[in-house]
């Protein structure tokens, strides 16, 4: 099992002694066996410990949640990896690119998640790769540049049927 799994004998013994699983089933001669079940599951426990997933919440886990805190991860590994290609048309000064990729983004989510998920870590991505020297100032200004333009674009097509609160945008003293 633990060779199919890739999770320790010692860890699946501790397992079975803090958490109740997995649950072997004992032979005359003290030897554990387990279910085709159990390794599946187990193999997806030590994904979501590869995650970043502890075993006390992992462990305990029914096959519902398991699943939901994979599904997450898959959802976060793909807007990692369109961040990075993000990054690559900023380096590359490819607008065309960067703005369809972003307004079809808006186009799939709602406005709150565009902000959280697409466009924060588009602009921490742009902020790291320029404070570690991958980027310059140019690359900042040409994302800020496509950035406020789709903004505003945005803002002007939702007009004054909108409702709701107001919303304050700021930056650290001293930028713009």
């Amino acid at each position: 099992l633990a060779e199919a799994c890739g999770i320790s004998e010692a860890t699946l013994r501790a397992w079975e002694r803090r958490y109740g699983r997995p649950q072997a089933q004992r032979r005359p001669s003290g030897h554990r066996r387990y279910r085709p079940e159990d390794v599946t599951w187990l193999r997806r426990v030590a994904e979501a410990l590869a995650r970043g997933g502890r075993a006390a919440e992992v462990v305990a886990m029914d096959d519902a949640q398991l699943d939901a805190l994979l599904a997450a991860g898959d959802k976060a590994a793909e807007a990692s990896e369109l961040t990075e290609r993000m990054l690559e048309w900023v380096r590359d000064f490819d607008g065309p690119r960067l703005r369809r990729s972003l307004r079809e983004a808006w186009n799939r989510m709602e406005p709150l998640a565009f902000l959280a998920e697409r466009l924060a870590p588009l602009l921490d991505a742009v902020g790291r790769a320029w404070a570690d020297g991958k980027l310059e100032i140019r690359h900042e200004h040409f994302l800020s540049e496509v950035v406020e333009d789709l903004l505003r674009t945005l803002r002007d097509r939702m007009g004054e049927l909108s409702s709701g609160p107001l919303v304050l945008l700021a930056t650290l003293p001293g930028e713009r």
